[in-house]
């Protein structure tokens, strides 16, 4: 921009001697069309993250897939006063907070000066990622704000680890008085005060401390909120994934009764179900009762499949009756289970299209249990993780190849035929066995190999390489 020693001449800045031409033209008075300023913030990166979501599904849902795409917020800057409005429906697309202090700044600044359209900044945002370690500080206050973010299409509540610090007088690391994870009186709010909202990504809301007074809306039912207001809002919702994680916070106990609300109201959307540990505590000790018929995604990770099951249908603790009473789920992962028992078990359940069958042991199973399943429904598997569990034999690639064929990605353990190590260079030899199996699933594209540590080959080009 022009500084007080140049000036701007049709379209060209004057400084001196030099003639350069200003980037930025001059507008006219407040009033004049708008267009300029957004077609040139139209070539801007977005605030939008582009690895914000796994799934281009969850993206079109939330910007309806347009617009530009972007990693930082600075990317695109305030050109002048008159161009406010429009860089900010660009730098406000997709906010993201780390701390409880940036959360409170957030609240507290975001309002004090009104963009020209008269409209609040916080209108303008549409994803909200909060990666708060402790909501303790900051919960009463940032759940009055929310109704603000009229514009909101999907919030992403991050589970953060607690800070551990080293207590003299305990026998080791305890946590730092005891931090609360994201509070039942915020997702109400967020629920009942975004009508745009369609994606809800979060972990178990803990209990709202006792001395809350947010004034929810529809306040006044034994909860301290309005359950139809709240479950009309669950209706609206066009994802859900929840997760539990029992050994995050050790003093902050889910609120098992609205997780309950959550999963089980007749207006839930698909539901992706994530459960980490085993806890006594919080929605550990409470049966979420009758059958989920909208569950599509469950994960299970280093824990009890009997706690899981008890947690989700009651007793008694039989891997069949999950699978029975969840006929919609169609992506599973579990870790360190009965994987002989639950393949047959899958053999009375409908096509997936995800199966991660994961374990700690260096036990390697055989692979006949997993060949008979995928005989009869392989057929509608896209992604085949079997990296730590069963070996991988020529019998069990060509059982794969013939049997699923739309896969897209595969995981998979040591192989005798694979001299491949995290140290040593793939030769083009320990990828000839690809070869095979992209004639059987032509939509392959990614393999991983577990003894390699990480990905052996991205699979685009694979014909210009054998």
């Amino acid at each position: 921009m022009a500084t007080l020693n140049s000036k701007v001449e049709g379209g060209f800045l004057s400084r001196g001697n030099e003639r350069l031409r200003d980037p930025f033209p001059a507008l006219g008075p407040p009033g004049d069309d708008i267009e300029l300023p957004r077609s040139t913030f139209s070539c801007l990166p977005s605030s939008h993250a582009c690895n914000a979501f796994s799934s281009p599904f969850l993206e079109g849902l939330i910007l309806g897939g347009g617009g530009a795409r972007g990693a930082g917020v600075r990317s695109a800057g305030l050109v002048c006063r008159h161009w406010e409005p429009v860089a900010s429906e660009r730098i406000w697309t997709h906010v993201v907070i780390r701390s409880s202090c940036a959360l409170r700044k957030f609240t507290r600044y975001s309002v004090i000066r009104p963009s020209p359209t008269r409209a609040e900044r916080p209108a303008l945002v549409r994803i909200l990622e909060l990666k708060i370690e402790d909501w303790q500080p900051v919960h009463v206050q940032f759940a009055r704000f929310v109704p603000r973010l009229v514009g909101l299409r999907a919030l992403i509540v991050a589970p953060t680890r607690p800070t551990l610090t080293f207590n003299p007088n305990s026998e080791g690391l305890t946590e730092s008085n005891e931090p609360l994870r994201v509070t039942t009186d915020v997702i109400v709010q967020f629920l009942v005060s975004c009508p745009n909202l369609v994606v809800l990504v979060t972990e178990a809301p803990a209990v709202t401390p006792k001395i809350s007074d947010v004034g929810a809306e529809g306040r006044g039912d034994e909860d301290g909120f309005n359950r139809d207001a709240v479950r009309s809002g669950i209706g609206r919702l066009k994802c859900l994934r929840l997760s539990e994680d029992s050994d995050e916070y050790f003093g902050s106990p889910a609120d098992g009764s609205f997780y309950k609300l959550l999963i089980q109201s007749d207006e839930a959307p698909p539901l992706e179900l994530n459960v980490t540990g085993r806890s006594d505590c919080g929605i550990g000790s409470l049966s979420l009762g009758p059958p989920l018929p909208n569950l599509e995604v469950f994960k299970s990770w280093e824990g009890d499949i009997d706690f899981v099951i008890a947690l989700l249908l009651g007793p008694p603790s039989q891997p069949s009756r999950l699978l029975r009473a969840c006929p919609s789920i169609d992506q599973l992962q579990l870790y360190d289970y009965d994987f002989d028992c639950i393949l047959a078990t899958l053999q009375d359940h409908p096509l997936l299209t995800v199966l991660s069958l994961q374990t700690n042991s260096d036990m390697r199973v055989p692979s006949e249990p997993l060949q008979r399943f995928l005989h009869s429904h392989g057929q509608n598997l896209k992604i085949l993780d079997i990296s730590y569990e069963f070996s991988t034999t020529d019998s069990l690639l060509a059982c794969i190849a013939d049997t699923a064929p739309r896969l897209e990605r595969l995981c998979l353990t040591e192989h005798p035929g694979m001299s491949f190590t995290r140290t040593k260079s793939i030769k083009l030899s320990d990828m000839a066995f690809i070869a095979n199996l992209k004639i059987g699933c032509p939509n392959l594209r990614q393999v991983y190999h577990s003894s390699s540590g990480g990905r052996l080959t991205d699979l685009g080009c694979l014909n210009d390489i054998l």
